[in-house]
């Protein structure tokens, strides 16, 4: 499935602003793991946010997905995601949005 603008053009990313997010999230979560003591606490805190952006990525897929005409419930959306961010996580970002092409 071809995730993107109706009109399949190629979807063009500014790297300064994901990076600049991820940036953030990461200051966020030192911030937070800086007064947890107990690593089960850390780990619950991590996978909460985790949690929290895969929540918004699959929404924002979801969306696009629409905007191509093609209906998708909110667990293929999490599903979606969850692939993105293997491949992201195993292969690097560019081949997760490459794979949005595909």
């Amino acid at each position: 499935m071809r995730i993107g603008n109706p009109d399949n053009e190629d979807i063009d990313v500014n790297n300064d602003l994901p990076k600049h997010a991820a940036a953030k999230v990461s200051q966020a979560l030192n911030d937070v793991h800086q007064v947890a003591r107990d690593p089960g606490e850390m780990l619950r805190i991590a996978i909460l946010a985790a949690g929290v952006c895969i929540g918004q990525a699959s929404g924002i897929v979801r969306g696009m997905a629409e905007r191509c005409g093609e209906a998708m419930t909110e667990r293929e959306a999490k599903e979606r995601v969850m692939k993105l961010l293997t491949a992201a996580t195993l292969d690097g970002v560019e081949a997760a949005l490459k794979s949005l092409q595909d």
